[in-house]
């Protein structure tokens, strides 16, 4: 009887974990923000949020993706994190499109809690702006 309790407990202990790691990293924790194609139609730029629960703070982040992406695989890619902007503690995010080869990024995050800004990418000049709060 003591084995067959044991063996239970951990296959719900296992399962338990399963259940929480995959609940972590799941795409419904993001939510996007802003989607708005580049003029030529090339390149989607995606404003969103990251949370990773109730223990952790929002994420803002922004992608340039391609806009030929498979729709169903977008979140998955936003999932891996931001390719042009990553910061932490706060949900205001936006961008916009000067033209095909500019993109302006407008925040309202702490320099000390920004941890990626890229300035160019696929051509891309990406220029930042933040709010005053």
């Amino acid at each position: 009887m003591f084995r067959a309790f044991k063996k239970s407990f951990v296959y719900i202990t296992l399962l338990s974990f399963l259940v929480l790691f995959t609940g972590c990293s799941s795409e419904s924790n993001i939510e996007i923000l802003k989607e708005t194609a580049s003029p030529n139609g090339y390149y989607t730029a995606y404003a969103y949020v990251y949370s990773g629960g109730a223990t952790t703070s929002f994420v803002p982040r922004v992608s340039i993706l391609d806009s030929k992406t498979d729709k169903k695989k977008i979140k998955k890619l936003l999932l891996q994190g931001g390719n042009v902007y990553s910061a932490y503690h706060s949900k205001d995010i936006d961008v916009k499109w000067e033209d095909d080869k500019n993109l302006t990024v407008t925040y309202s995050n702490d320099d000390k809690d920004i941890d990626l800004k890229v300035d160019i990418i696929h051509g891309i000049k990406v220029k930042y702006e933040k709010k005053d709060k």
